[in-house]
């Protein structure tokens, strides 16, 4: 039989091992993990990125994290996301240059996530991206300055193709002040064998009434 200060001696080690065992599931996260369908439908944002930049401050970290296909909540191509800094708290555990698959819930205007609501490294996701299928990416918007004349660039053109000339331009009316030679050399031979033929006829009667003077005189 063990002396008995050895069974004392044992007792104590395992009340030791025991209470330390307990304070380490104590400081453990613990929750129920979700389906990627449940995850979805509870979550307010659900979208995969890369982390550019992280802060922690009071127990909390921030990531700013872009964008890179999203499913639900986001239609930015940058987001950021607070969360617990200790993953006995839960956190995520973020770090710079991760790739990670979020769900959030928008909580006084910010997006809050935990492991808890599945949020994981986008290495470990593969199961949500089956469950989701493709997602969105998201497009950065670029303001324009509206142009004061939308039509002018075409109505330029336009103008520009009415002041150049055009064949028709070049082509010189035959009613007008210079005719072609052609017709100039047409029109103006027949205008001087009219001519040529009444000059004649019309000294006739000046001839004959000539004639009748003198035989009368």
């Amino acid at each position: 039989m063990p002396h008995p200060r050895l069974r004392v001696l044992l007792a104590l080690l395992f009340l030791v091992a025991a209470d330390a065992l307990g304070a380490a599931r104590a400081r453990a996260c613990s929750c129920v993990e979700l389906s990627p369908e449940d995850a979805l439908q509870q979550a307010d944002a659900v979208f995969e990125g890369r982390v550019e930049s992280f802060v922690a401050h009071n127990m909390t970290e921030r990531a700013t994290i872009h964008v890179t296909q999203a499913w639900k909540g986001v239609d930015t191509v940058e987001v950021i996301v607070e969360g617990p800094a200790q993953t006995s708290m839960c956190g995520v555990g973020f770090s710079a240059g991760g790739t990670y698959f979020v769900y959030a819930n928008l909580e006084d205007g910010v997006l809050r996530t935990n492991m808890c609501m599945r949020t994981r490294a986008a290495d470990h996701a593969d199961e949500d991206r089956a469950a989701h299928g493709a997602g969105v990416v998201p497009v950065a918007v670029v303001n324009r300055e509206p142009s004061s004349d939308p039509g002018g660039e075409d109505e330029s053109d336009d103008d520009g193709r009415d002041d150049e000339p055009s064949e028709e331009d070049d082509a010189v009316d035959p009613g007008g002040e210079d005719p072609p030679p052609a017709a100039r050399g047409s029109t103006g031979g027949c205008a001087t064998c009219a001519a040529g033929d009444t000059q004649p006829a019309s000294a006739w009667p000046l001839l004959f009434a000539f004639v009748l003077l003198r035989r009368r005189g």
